[in-house]
């Protein structure tokens, strides 16, 4: 259940850099971010007994900024210094979440793609809410956001192709 995780964060990401770079409408972009949203915190509720926290700590914190991503793309407002701040946050978690998983010799597929969301994250934020007006930055943060996200499905993706970590 834990793949999944990965593979609806991706397509999140993957969205939302997509959106970030101008190549979609705002509106149209906000209901797969919407979608994948439900889906993440669809999956947190009904999460198994005993899951790692660590991973869905991430699921969580990812539904909700799907959602506040959706928000803003749909109101096509500038909405990044709020979206900026809970990257902030996000990276964060994923940070910790990645060294929890480190520290408890479980470094596998969601350990890397904890860093990547953490990287990602840290460039949300400066993009967001520290640098807002700068166009070409905020577009390089897209494509990185995009080309993680698909790095990031693909990571859940692989154990299915017979790819183990």
């Amino acid at each position: 259940m834990e793949l999944v995780v990965l593979i609806v964060l991706g397509a999140i990401l993957a969205t939302y850099g997509w959106y970030w770079v101008s190549v979609t409408e705002g509106r149209a972009t906000a209901y797969g971010l919407a979608a994948g949203a439900g889906i993440l915190a669809g999956l947190t509720v009904f999460r198994p007994g005993n899951a790692n926290t660590a991973v869905w700590s991430i699921a969580a914190l990812g539904a909700i900024m799907g959602a506040l991503a959706a928000i803003g793309a749909h109101s096509e407002r500038r909405v990044d210094r709020t979206t900026g701040l809970f990257a902030l946050y996000f990276g964060g978690a994923a940070a910790l979440a990645a060294g929890t998983l480190a520290n408890a010799n479980d470094f596998g597929a969601f350990a890397y793609a904890a860093v990547a969301l953490a990287v990602v994250g840290g460039l949300v934020f400066v993009a967001g809410a520290l640098a807002p007006q700068s166009r070409g930055y905020r577009a390089f943060v897209g494509w990185v956001m995009l080309v993680a996200g698909a790095g990031i499905g693909l990571l859940g993706y692989l154990p299915g192709l017979g790819v183990n970590f």
